[in-house]
């Protein structure tokens, strides 16, 4: 004997399939639709806020390396004015060479000799990168003290040439033994100091 379920039965497993099917695809519209209209603008706009910060991140890379770049130019400018007001303090002025003639005057005194300097032009000579100013130097003092002086003069500030160097013991002349003044030694010298300027060009 055979059951059957009586027909009823089968339209309404089907009105409750139909309607579970129906729900399952409104939750499926209605994901979708939240996905399309809500999710993926945010998510495109989190894309673009993350663009923006990695770009800015990347700008600001770029702008500290150039900062330090700039810090370095600068550092490099500073050495660079000093390196040539040191370099120009190393030339005399051709017309008046005053700063020089000081130099030497407060050098002696240091050194305790005496001093007479006479400035003299010196002819350039085709070729010369600059022209210069000769000085000549009467010394008067103890042996040691003209050689430290000459060395002093080697390792200054200067840039010089020692054209004539004469070191000699001083011969005093009749009466000057008495007057206990009389000096070990007289050194003579001839500097050509460059003035840092081009020499001038003769017609």
């Amino acid at each position: 004997m055979v059951l059957r379920q009586p027909p009823f039965l089968n339209s309404n497993l089907c009105l409750q399939l139909k309607k579970i099917y129906l729900a399952v695809l409104i939750f499926c519209l209605a994901d979708i639709l939240l996905f399309v209209f809500a999710v993926w603008p945010l998510v495109k706009q989190i894309k673009a806020s993350a663009d923006n910060l990695i770009n800015q991140k990347t700008k600001l890379v770029v702008l500290e390396s150039q900062s330090a770049g700039l810090d370095s130019f600068q550092q490099n400018l500073t050495d660079l004015k000093n390196y040539t007001q040191l370099v120009q303090s190393a030339f005399v002025e051709p017309s008046a060479p005053v700063r020089f003639l000081e130099f030497l005057e407060n050098q002696t005194q240091a050194h305790q000799l005496k001093m007479s300097a006479m400035p003299f032009d010196v002819p350039s000579v085709r070729g010369d990168i600059w022209s210069s100013v000769g000085v000549r130097l009467e010394l008067e003092g103890k042996t040691a003290d003209c050689l430290r002086f000459a060395e002093m003069l080697e390792n200054s500030q200067w840039i010089l040439t020692v054209t004539r160097f004469d070191l000699r013991k001083f011969k005093p002349q009749g009466g000057e033994i008495s007057s206990g003044q009389v000096p070990e030694a007289v050194l003579s010298m001839e500097l050509n100091v460059p003035s840092g300027k081009a020499p001038s060009k003769k017609n």
